[in-house]
C-alpha cells in the first residue's frame, strides 16, 4: 500500500470535509449541498486554466450558478413551470457545457442543479442562497487562479507565435555561449498555442483560415527551434537565423501580414548587405 497516496487522499478528503461543513455555518444547512456542488465544480475545473480569461469565466459561471438557484425555486413552487424550466435548463446546461466529450465540465452543475431541488427554499431564504451561489462562483474562479498563478499563461495566436520565437532566439544566445539546450522545451511552447486554439475550437466547432495559419508557423518555429538545438551549427549561421526570427518577431508583435512580413524581412536583409 502508497502510504503518501493514502494519506494524500486523507488529506484530500478532509478538505472537502471542511469546506462543506465551513460553507453551511456561513450559509446555513439548507445550503449545504450548494457547498457540495461548489467544491466539486471547483476541482473539476482546475484542469482549465481560467487566469488569461478570469471575467468572463466569473461572469458564465455565475450566470450558471444564479439559474440553478432560480430555476430550482421556481421549480419547487409550481409544478408545471417545473416541468418546463428542468427540461429547459438541463438541455442548455448539457448542451454548452457538453461539447468538449472528453471532460464532463457539466456533472458537478447538473448534480449541484438535482441536490438543490432536493431542497426547496422559501422565497424569504431565496436570497441567501443566491449570495451562496455567488460566494460560490467566487470561490471555483479563486482557487483556479491561485493554483494556476505560477503556471505560464496560455498564449495564442500573435502572442503565442512570439513567444516562441523568442524562445529560439533565446537559445540561439545560450548555444553561442557554450550552453547545452534541451530541444524538447519547444514542445510546452507549442503545446500551449494548439491547445488555446482546440479551446477556441470547443465553440465554434470549426477551424478558421488563422487558426490553422498559427497553428502551422507553431510547428515550424518548433521544429526551427529543435534543430538549431541538435544540429551543430557555426555562429554565423546562428546569428544569421536570429537576425531573420528578430525581423519576424517584430512583424508579429505589429500584426502584420504575409506580404508585409515578407517585405520587410526582405528590407532587412538587404539593409544588413549593403551594410557588409
Amino acid at each position: 500500500m502508497d502510504v503518501k497516496k493514502v494519506f494524500g487522499k486523507t488529506i484530500f478528503f478532509i478538505f472537502i470535509v471542511a469546506f462543506v461543513a465551513l460553507f453551511s455555518v456561513a450559509f446555513g444547512y439548507k445550503n449545504a449541498l450548494i457547498g457540495v456542488m461548489i467544491i466539486v465544480a471547483a476541482l473539476m475545473l482546475l484542469g482549465r486554466d481560467m487566469t488569461s480569461k478570469a471575467g468572463s469565466s466569473f461572469f458564465w459561471l455565475l450566470i450558471i450558478n444564479l439559474s440553478i438557484g432560480i430555476g430550482s425555486f421556481i421549480s419547487s413552487s409550481n409544478i408545471w413551470l417545473g416541468l418546463i424550466i428542468n427540461f429547459s435548463l438541463i438541455f442548455v446546461l448539457t448542451y454548452v457545457l457538453a461539447s468538449d466529450m472528453k471532460s464532463s465540465v457539466e456533472f458537478p452543475f447538473l448534480l449541484g442543479y438535482i441536490l438543490v431541488l432536493s431542497m426547496p427554499v422559501t422565497a424569504e431564504e431565496l436570497p441567501l442562497k443566491l449570495l451562496a451561489l455567488t460566494a460560490g462562483t467566487i470561490f471555483i474562479v479563486g482557487l483556479n487562479l491561485l493554483v494556476h498563478k505560477k503556471t505560464p499563461t496560455k498564449i495564442t495566436g500573435h502572442s503565442g507565435i512570439v513567444a516562441l520565437l523568442d524562445m529560439v532566439c533565446d537559445s540561439i544566445d545560450r548555444i553561442s555561449a557554450g550552453e547545452t539546450v534541451d530541444p524538447e522545451i519547444f514542445n510546452k511552447g507549442s503545446r500551449s498555442i494548439r491547445s488555446g486554439i482546440f479551446d477556441r475550437l470547443q465553440k465554434s466547432f470549426y477551424s478558421t483560415p488563422e487558426s490553422r495559419s498559427v497553428m502551422n508557423m507553431a510547428v515550424s518555429i518548433e521544429q526551427l527551434g529543435k534543430s538549431v538545438c541538435r544540429e551543430k551549427m557555426d555562429g554565423k549561421t546562428l546569428s544569421e537565423i536570429k537576425d531573420v526570427l528578430t525581423a519576424i518577431r517584430s512583424c508579429t508583435a505589429q500584426e502584420l501580414s504575409v506580404d508585409e512580413t515578407h517585405e520587410r524581412i526582405g528590407i532587412h536583409r538587404t539593409s544588413e548587405r549593403c551594410a557588409v
